[in-house]
């Protein structure tokens, strides 16, 4: 809700308020949990469709669109979590 707030304060300011909401990713600072797993990541990978957390180079087309001149509308936000929340 913080990103639609914003959207709707800072419009007439012609400032863009958008969010990537990524779902549990592997990264640096997390692949020792992924790779140890365990009954939280377990449940987790169960839940998650694609079976898998996802890599922060899988954010990087979000990331670009919006970045890019593209995205010229506000109050969006991307969900990016391989099917996570659509359960």
């Amino acid at each position: 809700m913080l990103t639609k707030s914003l959207a709707m304060e800072w419009a007439k300011h012609n400032i863009k308020v958008n969010t990537i909401a990524p779902g549990y990713m592997k990264t640096e600072l997390t692949k020792h949990y992924f790779e140890q797993g365990g009954d939280m990541i377990d449940t987790w990978m169960n839940l998650t469709p694609m079976g898998r957390p996802g890599t922060p180079d899988e954010l990087g087309g979000i990331a670009l669109y919006l970045a890019s001149e593209a995205s010229s509308f506000t109050g969006g936000v991307f969900t990016v979590d391989g099917g996570y929340t659509a359960l």
